[in-house]
């Protein structure tokens, strides 16, 4: 379906929306992520996979925000009539680059959660069957959404040149919906993991509520994922793509900060295992 300038008014941006929630998010993370290396080290229980892993994740929301913030001048969160005849292939870049590192960030995140999980309860031998199976569906989870991004065009190029000859055979609609049910189910299987193991540690109860209510701050990671699911179900299908995606760029983004800062929570749970 064609629109014409006459349809749109140009000078609508929601371009400050997208502003906010990139950097303030990815600020937020980046503070968390140093406050966890500190309050580590500042107890001298040393550094372990799960705190590495979450590094790499946080490395990934930067290639996330810097592919955002080069995108949004360029195309990102106006209409499309108000960009120039390059527009189109820019946006299947920003979407291209913002779908591989969404992908690093939720990955990461997750199998850093996991490794947090094996560290605390180790001595259980009844989680480890989970954490392994958890483990292997988050990486195959990521190892799919990677290559399916790759390939959505092959050769990969196609995606955003569009004169050279490809094969595209990937719908991006139904590939963002196809991959959002069974992160969401995978978020709500790793929130609900550990409560049981909470329970039956021998501490305070009010310790354990602090220790619960510090895992389910997680719930908000959740919430996100399920509005960018609805944002991705809800999207206009028409040629005007730059506006459209903005509310699944916004809950994107503020998905894979969130899943990192909900890190520090539950890792300050662990300390207050270890440590006393």
């Amino acid at each position: 379906m064609n629109l014409s300038r006459a349809a749109v008014d140009l000078s609508e941006t929601r371009q400050p929306n997208l502003y906010a929630a990139i950097i303030i998010s990815f600020f937020l993370a980046v503070i968390v992520v140093a406050l966890r290396f500190w309050c580590r080290w500042n107890n001298g229980v040393g550094f372990w996979v799960d705190d590495w892993l979450i590094l790499v994740a946080l490395s990934s929301s930067l290639g996330l925000t810097a592919d955002q913030l080069w995108w949004i001048p360029l195309g990102l969160g106006k209409h499309i009539q108000a960009f120039g005849p390059n527009v189109v292939e820019i946006f299947s870049i920003g979407l291209f680059t913002a779908e591989l590192t969404y992908t690093g960030v939720i990955v990461f995140v997750k199998l850093a959660i996991l490794a947090l999980y094996w560290r605390i309860f180790h001595q259980n031998s009844s989680i480890k069957l989970p954490v392994g199976i958890l483990t292997t569906a988050v990486l195959m989870w990521g190892i799919a959404v990677f290559f399916l991004t790759l390939l959505q065009c092959i050769p990969p190029r196609g995606f955003w040149d569009k004169t050279i000859e490809a094969s595209c055979n990937v719908d991006s609609q139904k590939f963002l919906f196809a991959i959002s049910i069974p992160n969401i189910l995978i978020d709500v299987t790793l929130l609900s993991l550990p409560i049981p193991y909470v329970i039956r540690l021998n501490i305070a109860k009010s310790q354990k509520r602090a220790i619960l209510s510090m895992f389910t701050l997680g719930g908000f990671v959740c919430i996100a994922s399920i509005l960018r699911l609805v944002a991705v179900v809800t999207q206009p299908d028409n040629e005007d793509l730059t506006w459209n995606i903005i509310n699944q760029s916004i809950w994107a983004t503020v998905e894979a900060n969130l899943a990192i800062i909900s890190g520090m929570p539950i890792d300050y749970a662990s300390l207050e295992l270890t440590v006393h």
